[in-house]
């Protein structure tokens, strides 16, 4: 076969046939392939994997695996571990995987195990329960732990401010007028007429024992005393007299004392002063170590004569006779005796001539200055 091109004015151009290198045949058999399949084989593939398509959801492809997998049981769409088993997720509706926490190694800064730290029971009471702040929250019992105050604006929580001697700074500006605060102050008393009080009270004068009388305002005040431990309230009787406790005086013997128990110008102090009958009565022990002259006063008014000794003593316990056999009528028996020497103690010891009826028998030791 030859070809003879011309172009548009009729020239001939060439025979471009022997240029041509590629027949039809050899490009059939190219197509074909090695299985020198035809077209009705293609189509016959592509129409079976069709049918095949057509049997499931457009967006999935079903395929037979063989031999792609090794021997024993898989697990197809799951994760498993080196025992063959699936991991689990926490549920059906949480992603995150279930970690059985006995594998979890050591961490390396855990150095003791927690079984040997403290225990949820070593905190009981040591925080209280949780609780909303508020303004009107009651106080409550809780753990002290030294914190940071914080104040409440409104919207932020900011710290609360301190001078450098522990006074709270407050911002007094915003400080509302208070509802009783009815007039300005600036109104009221001013230094100027509170002058007048300076007559009311002294000035500051530091306290001591020998304080002088001082010319002071009349304020009434609660006495306290200190016991060692607390202030307590000062009592007196209702005569006004101060409730004292004496705790550190002697027991003091039945009959008219002398409190001090050194007899003084002027005094007197009782040896005898009661009944005497048969039976010998001694009377109390006067001391007499002040210095000047002693009279004894000696009188019976019992229906029966008495017989009176005075005895005389330097310490009170070893005595000895200054005079007896002192006679004392019975009515209005009297004697006085003087004590020109000095003595510690005089007492003395009386005898009746029989048993009285009526009347008694009296012996005083009276200081005197002679």
């Amino acid at each position: 076969m030859t070809l003879i091109a011309l172009d548009h004015y009729g020239q001939l151009v060439e025979n471009i046939y022997g240029q041509l290198d590629l027949k039809l045949s050899g490009l059939r058999d190219d197509l074909r392939g090695t299985g020198n399949r035809t077209l009705t084989d293609v189509f016959n593939k592509l129409d079976a994997l069709d049918n095949a398509l057509a049997t499931v959801a457009t967006d999935k492809l079903r395929i037979s695996v063989v031999d792609a997998l090794p021997s024993g049981t898989n697990l197809i769409g799951k994760i498993a571990g080196d025992q063959g088993l699936a991991l689990k997720q926490v549920g059906a509706s949480d992603g995150r995987l279930n970690i059985y926490a006995s594998y979890v190694a050591n961490p390396s800064n855990l150095d003791v195990a927690l079984s040997t730290r403290l225990s949820e029971t070593t905190f009981t009471n040591r925080f209280p329960a949780g609780t909303a702040l508020s303004d009107a929250l009651s106080n409550p019992t809780t753990t002290l732990i030294g914190s940071c105050l914080l104040g409440f604006d409104g919207t932020n929580w900011e710290r609360i401010k301190t001078d450098g001697s522990n006074r709270l700074y407050v911002n007094a500006a915003v400080v509302a007028n208070p509802s009783n605060l009815d007039v300005a102050l600036s109104t009221r008393a001013s230094e100027t007429t509170l002058s007048g009080l300076s007559g009311k009270f002294p000035s500051a004068t530091a306290l001591a024992d020998n304080l002088g009388n001082p010319t002071t305002t009349l304020i009434g005040a609660c006495l306290l005393g200190w016991d060692g431990t607390y202030f307590r309230r000062l009592a007196i009787d209702t005569t006004s007299r101060l409730r004292t406790v004496v705790e550190s005086i002697p027991s003091i013997p039945s009959g008219t004392n002398t409190i001090g128990s050194i007899l003084g110008d002027y005094t007197t102090s009782t040896s005898i002063n009661g009944t005497v009958g048969t039976t010998e009565v001694v009377g109390n022990a006067v001391d007499i170590r002040k210095r000047g002259g002693k009279i004894i006063y000696m009188k019976n008014t019992q229906d029966v004569g008495v017989t009176v000794t005075i005895e005389g003593s330097y310490d009170g316990t070893n005595w000895f006779t200054i005079r007896d056999n002192i006679s004392l009528a019975a009515t209005n028996g009297q004697a006085v005796g003087i004590l020109t020497d000095r003595y510690g103690y005089v007492r003395a010891r009386a005898t009746g001539s029989g048993s009285p009826t009526t009347g008694s028998v009296v012996v005083t030791v009276s200081a005197m200055t002679f």
